[in-house]
C-alpha cells in the first residue's frame, strides 16, 4: 500500500497493487521545494496573512518609518537652525562685501598715483563741466578705456562705461541705477586756507595736499540722490556735501547718507590720498569735518 497525491480535494489517496496514476505523481514533483517562509503560517502560529479582528497589519511593516509628529518636529528643528544661522551668513556676507569695497577703492587710490607719476605729481579731483572727472581719468589705470575729449561730458555713454568697469562698483550696492558708487574729495586746501571760503579744484599736485594719510580722497556715494547720471554733482567740495556738519546729520549729502545702515552695516570706507583705505562707522567722531578739510578747525568733533 502507497500514498500518492490525488487530484481530487482529499489529499491523499490509497493506492493497490494496480500502480499509481502518472498525473498525481507529475504534480508531485512539479511542486516547488519546500521553503520555510513558504507555510509561515505553519511555522508562525502568530502570523497572519491578512487583517484580524478588522485591524489592518500593515502597521506592523511600517513600524520602523517615521510618524507624521516625528516628521513636523524634525521640520521645526531645521527651521529653527535656519533662522540662527541666517543672520550669521548675512553678517558674513556684509563683512566680505566691505572688504571687497576696501580692496577696490585701494585699486582707484594706486590708480591715482599712477596718474600722478605720468602726470607731473599731479592727480585728478573733479571738474566735470570742464573735462576732468576723476573716475574717467583713472580709467585707464584700471583696465577700462580711454575717454574721448569730446565725450568727457557725455553722461549716458558714461555710465555704460562705468557699469563695464566693476572696480568703479561697491559690491553691496545692487548694480543698476548707479553704476558709479564712490565719490572724491575735490575741495582746494589753498583756497581756503587764503579766504576761508570752500570751493571744488579739478587737479592738485599731491605735495600741496596737507598730511595725504589724514585727509579722505575717496568716499562711497550717497545713494539716496535722485539722478544716478549727474556726474557735476559727483565731488565733495562743501560742508553740505559731508555726511555730517559738526554733530549734525546732513539730509543730502553727496557722500553716504548718515541713515545709510545697511550697506555696511553702519560703517563706510574712505580712501586716503597716500593709498590706505578705513572702515569708519558713519558717526560724527568718525567722519569729521577735518577729516575732509584739514585746515577747517572750527566744526566739532
Amino acid at each position: 500500500m502507497s500514498f500518492y497525491p490525488s487530484p481530487a480535494n482529499s489529499r491523499y489517496v490509497r493506492s493497490g497493487g494496480g500502480g499509481a496514476p502518472v498525473l498525481p505523481i507529475l504534480r508531485w514533483f512539479q511542486r516547488p521545494p519546500f521553503h520555510p517562509r513558504a507555510r509561515p503560517d505553519k511555522l508562525n502560529p502568530h502570523f497572519s496573512r491578512g487583517p484580524v479582528n478588522g485591524s489592518d497589519n500593515r502597521s506592523h511593516i511600517l513600524k520602523g518609518g517615521f510618524t507624521l509628529v516625528e516628521l513636523l518636529v524634525v521640520i521645526g528643528i531645521i527651521a529653527i537652525l535656519i533662522g540662527l544661522l541666517l543672520p550669521a551668513l548675512n553678517g558674513a556676507r556684509r563683512s566680505a562685501n566691505q572688504l571687497k569695497c576696501a580692496a577696490q577703492m585701494r585699486q582707484l587710490g594706486t590708480a591715482a598715483l599712477l596718474y600722478a607719476n605720468e602726470y607731473r605729481q599731479v592727480i585728478p579731483r573733479d571738474n566735470f563741466a570742464g573735462g576732468h572727472f576723476f573716475a574717467s581719468n583713472l580709467l585707464p589705470y584700471l583696465n577700462g578705456p580711454h575717454i574721448d575729449r569730446a565725450r568727457q561730458t557725455d553722461r549716458q555713454y558714461l555710465h555704460g562705461v562705468y557699469g563695464q568697469t566693476p572696480v568703479l562698483h561697491c559690491p553691496s550696492v545692487d548694480i543698476g541705477r548707479f553704476t558709479l558708487t564712490y565719490t572724491v574729495n575735490s575741495i582746494d586746501f589753498d583756497q581756503y586756507q587764503k579766504t576761508g571760503r570752500y570751493g571744488p579744484i579739478p587737479l592738485v599736485k599731491i605735495a600741496r595736499v596737507p598730511r595725504p594719510s589724514e585727509v579722505a580722497y575717496l568716499m562711497e556715494v550717497n545713494l539716496r540722490r535722485g539722478d544716478p547720471m549727474d556726474y557735476s554733482t559727483w565731488d565733495v567740495h562743501l560742508i553740505d556735501h559731508m555726511t555730517f556738519r559738526g554733530t549734525t546729520r546732513m539730509a543730502s549729502p553727496r557722500m553716504i547718507h548718515a541713515g545709510d545702515r545697511a550697506r555696511h552695516g553702519g560703517k563706510t570706507n574712505v580712501a586716503f590720498l597716500d593709498g590706505h583705505v578705513e572702515s569708519r562707522r558713519l558717526e560724527p567722531r568718525d567722519l569729521p569735518v577735518k577729516l575732509f578739510n584739514p585746515y577747517d578747525l572750527t566744526q566739532y568733533p
